[in-house]
């Protein structure tokens, strides 16, 4: 690609309509017009001139096109005749460009944002900082704030998308080059300050990241084998090292900070406020691989990787707490700690702290061989007690952080100690919280052929709304399961059930936040509502109670609202699910939290955009309005898919929908926010 190949993106943001705006986004161009040219050159040298030419004419006329100098029609046309063997190298060409386009934008936003911080610029608009002063200029009393933050969550989910999974390999190279060009900010300033040694140490950067463009353009991006979900579960996890370990908890501490700045008497966020959770091998809808094994697969792995993160955590802690008890204080809590482990190194009798902590993670050995299919390499079998649950390791962890301070070792207790609490704090045992979601039709189907197996009725199918209901209330009163482990049941209706189980299963291995929502798809009734569950408590998630106490369900049943009519009867429906007793029992258990995931696919399929952003829009005020005839706390989860400005889980309390828009920001993740 050519010099200014840059332009090839075609997107508005690239041509910024202002001098100023130019200016600030100049070293983004120079990053893109770097990159492309080093791929360019690649492309030129490894697959020949006559190929090169055909993607330069590619970007010039697409180019055109954007100008409106020549029609689509007319450039698509040039290339009905092209061979293969010059087609594939064109399409991986701009592949890969929007790839390296892609880390350069990132890149140019971590510089701008250290540029306004150094300049003490304002706080933007939709950033923390921004936040707390408008809400220090709105002066809210305690009161509110409290109300504000009941069970808020902001929880980024990542979406079951296969097409979108990328290989290791390709996800490593970028990151490499990431780095690398983070470098090569530092070497070329310092170049331009006349650094002598600075100018070896660019061309020696150039090099590097020439070599990992080399090998990103000699690496095929899918595999010739089929994407299998495990794939996709596997990329999704990804993320939590390369990134969330690192931000999630940060930002966590950094809003609770800020809370206790302004309300120090007040402990406003009990839990921290941003928790992540997935759609991978959860979302069964029109996708036939989900299956109990890979429910399994997706809590365990993710558990799996929570629990490897704590143990190379603790390993590195027990290499820093090197204090010795002739040197330091101990308190009795400590010594306690130390005593109670299996360490057998006599060598340590001294280092109270390092005992502890090999005690510590012995004890989250035992459990992660408890709970999940392996144990990570970081752990140590003394034949330790396993935790209970992750608060058991936090009080361990609160022991070792009170002693430090006791003695004076805040500086230490504020490093790699706090990062860890924080992040057990944050990700549990599970990791992740994973969504589940089926069609209703299924669910229909499904629950026929489980009361006609039970005796409770023949044919479920052939009954009028209002029977249903009937019939659904009767059995998710009672305790009673509709079949046992021995029915014969369809393969359908197996699978189903399987699924349900390896749900409650896992729930019973890593906690109740591993499992949070089962999503209906296409729900227009009450029956469709209850249907779900139903299935629940087949699978003993959902618990009826007995003697008059409350049903209890760690699992939401959530609603989807997806076509025009849905979306207008949504509140109808909801209203009309709420005046069963058994299901508004069941949301008074779960602190009256009632989630509603609004479609914006099938919507615009059904009606248009304009159609379905009005229908979007109307059935908010409706649901808000029949929140308050209910008293119900109403989360809406805008389920737009993609980056973060298409996406939100937000629960509303009596404010204008416009309160609970998605934001824009482009964050490659779905993110779902609870408002009060």
């Amino acid at each position: 690609m050519s010099e200014s190949s840059y332009e090839s993106v075609g997107s508005p943001a690239f041509v910024p309509p202002t001098a100023q705006g130019r200016e600030l986004t100049e070293p983004l161009r120079e990053d893109i017009r770097y990159l492309g040219g080093i791929l360019g050159e690649i492309i030129r040298e490894h697959e020949g001139e006559d190929v090169f030419d055909l993607i330069e004419a590619a970007r010039v006329e697409s180019f055109a096109v954007r100008r409106s100098e020549i029609e689509r029609d007319d450039s698509v046309g040039r290339y009905t005749d092209v061979e293969v063997a010059q087609a594939v190298p064109l399409i991986r060409a701009f592949s890969h460009f929007s790839l390296l386009a892609n880390l350069a934008e990132d890149l140019h936003r971590e510089r701008r944002r250290a540029i306004h911080l150094d300049r003490e610029d304002p706080p933007q608009d939709s950033s923390l900082d921004a936040t707390w002063l408008k809400i220090d200029a709105a002066a809210p009393s305690r009161e509110q704030v409290a109300a504000a933050l009941t069970d808020a969550l902001v929880a980024p989910v990542i979406t079951a998308h296969p097409t979108e999974t990328r290989r290791r390999t390709v996800f490593d190279v970028q990151s490499k080059i990431t780095e690398l060009m983070r470098r090569r900010d530092v070497a070329a300033a310092a170049v331009e300050g006349k650094a002598a040694s600075a100018a070896k140490e660019l061309a020696a950067i150039d090099v590097q990241i020439r070599r990992q463009v080399l090998t990103l353009w000699e690496t095929a991006l899918i595999r010739l084998s089929r994407l299998r979900i495990q794939d996709e579960i596997e990329v999704g996890l990804r993320y939590f090292e390369s990134s969330l370990f690192d931000v999630m908890p940060a930002l966590n501490a950094d809003v609770r900070a800020a809370l206790r700045a302004r309300w120090p008497e007040d402990d406003l966020l009990p839990r921290p406020i941003l928790r992540p959770g997935s759609w991978i091998g959860g979302d069964r809808d029109g996708n036939p691989n989900v299956t109990a094994d890979v429910v399994h697969t997706a809590t365990h792995q993710a558990g799996y990787v929570a629990f490897e993160h704590y143990l190379d955590e603790l390993v590195a802690l027990e290499k820093e707490l090197s204090m010795s008890a002739r040197l330091v204080d101990v308190t009795e809590d400590l010594a306690a700690l130390a005593g109670a482990s299996a360490e057998p190194d006599d060598r340590r009798s001294d280092e109270p702290y390092r005992v502890a902590v090999v005690g510590i993670r012995a004890r989250l050995t035992a459990t992660a061989e408890a709970v999940l299919d392996a144990v990570p390499v970081s752990g140590v079998d003394l034949g330790a007690q396993q935790y209970d649950g992750p608060q058991d390791i936090l009080d361990d962890l609160d022991i070792i952080d009170r002693a430090l301070r006791a003695d004076g070792d805040a500086l230490i207790a504020d490093d790699r100690l706090l990062r860890l609490r924080q992040s057990v704090e944050t990700f549990g045992f599970h990791l992740q919280a994973l969504d589940m979601r089926q069609n209703s039709e299924t669910h229909e189907e499904v629950v026929a052929e489980l009361l006609a197996w039970a005796g409770v009725h023949s044919d479920y199918m052939s009954l009028g709304e209002d029977e249903r209901v009937s019939v659904l209330s009767q059995e998710l009163a009672t305790r009673r399961p509709l079949v046992g482990p021995n029915a014969q049941l369809s393969e359908l209706a197996t699978k189903e059930l399987g699924i349900v189980r390896a749900a409650k299963e896992a729930i019973d291995h890593l906690g109740p936040d591993t499992i949070q929502n089962y999503i209906i798809s296409m729900c227009q009734s009450v029956s469709d509502m209850l249907e779900a569950a139903l299935l629940l408590k087949e699978a003993g998630i959902f618990d009826p109670g007995t003697d008059g106490s409350a049903p209890t369900s760690t699992v939401g049943v959530v609603p989807l609202f997806e076509t025009i009519e849905d979306l207008q009867q949504g509140a109808a429906t909801l209203l009309a699910t709420l005046d069963v007793p058994i299901y508004r029992a069941l949301v008074a258990g779960r602190g009256m939290n009632q989630e509603v995931m609004l479609g914006y696919s099938d919507s615009n399929k059904d009606g248009g955009y304009l159609a379905a952003n009005w229908a979007l829009y109307r059935a908010e005020l409706d649901l808000l309005e029949a929140s308050r005839k209910t008293g119900i706390r109403l989360r809406l989860f805008h389920g737009r898919g993609g980056t973060v400005g298409r996406g939100v889980r937000g629960r509303a309390a009596g404010e204008c929908p416009s309160c609970v828009r998605p934001p824009a920001d482009p964050t490659r993740l779905r993110y779902s926010a609870q408002f009060a």
